[in-house]
């Protein structure tokens, strides 16, 4: 989460600036992507929990799961 919230303040403060560095801002979502999913490969929860917002949703099974504690919580068994 940290790694996309840079990227976005990179995007901003480039625009202001002139063009933005679409490469370097791919390569950002691209490496936090892939920092997520190496998550959930290595059964690595805290690491999981550390990518998600505080006003993180996640829908499924007929419940929805409001909240970075509550979506923790909720993936928990996946870990």
């Amino acid at each position: 989460m940290r790694t996309l919230r840079a990227a976005a303040a990179l995007a901003v403060s480039t625009v202001a600036a002139g063009e933005p560095d679409l490469a370097a801002l791919a390569r950002q979502v691209e490496q936090a992507e892939r920092a997520f999913t190496r998550s959930m490969a290595e059964r690595d929860h805290a690491a999981f929990v550390r990518h998600l917002s505080e006003q993180a949703i996640f829908f499924g099974g007929g419940r929805v799961l409001r909240g970075k504690a509550e979506v923790a919580a909720g993936w928990k068994p996946f870990y």
